[in-house]
């Protein structure tokens, strides 16, 4: 358990060559949630951040194909309460390649950057990789879809990334 999230050290879920480099990340008004969206390419690699269950994997119309992990640690908030940790990995460009209940490191991959589910811009015939990202989002509710996710429940993800170079645009 720990209250800073920081020192949790997680790994970026990208090899190293992106995640040593600067990551682009949404942070646009009207997307008033705490989480990251990254921009990268089209079916790179995603990796678990941090050692985890796969309690849901699966296919949503909003989140397109997706996993949701409970994380190993614990979080103590403010007021001192210890909450579990989880997180979302959305928008997978085909089905996710890890299966409900299996354990996770930083070194399982999860499955490929894509752009499934409610993205913007929507990929179409002429532009197929549109919409292309990874959203990652911690929450500490266990509230894992669609709308359940809200501000009440989410820790901003850059926190446990100290060491990442994040471009907000």
């Amino acid at each position: 358990s720990t209250t800073v999230p920081g020192d949790m050290c997680w790994q970026l879920p990208f090899n190293d060559t992106i995640a040593n480099g600067s990551i682009l990340v949404t942070n646009t008004a009207d997307h008033p949630y705490h989480d990251l969206d990254f921009d990268v390419a089209y079916g790179t690699a995603i990796y678990c951040t941090a050692p985890a269950t796969v309690t849901q994997v699966g296919y949503e119309k909003t989140m397109g194909n997706y996993v949701i992990v409970q994380y190993d640690r614990k979080y103590t908030n403010s007021s001192g309460s210890e909450k579990t940790l989880t997180s979302r990995y959305l928008h997978m460009k085909e089905y996710p390649a890890v299966k409900l209940g299996q354990y996770v490191t930083h070194f399982t991959l999860m499955g490929y950057v894509g752009n499934t589910g409610s993205v913007i811009p929507q990929p179409s015939s002429n532009n197929p990789t549109a919409g292309t990202h990874l959203h990652l989002d911690v929450n500490t509710e266990g509230k894992t879809a669609g709308s359940q996710m809200n501000t009440t429940n989410t820790i901003q993800p850059e926190l446990f990334f100290p060491n990442a170079n994040f471009v907000w645009y």
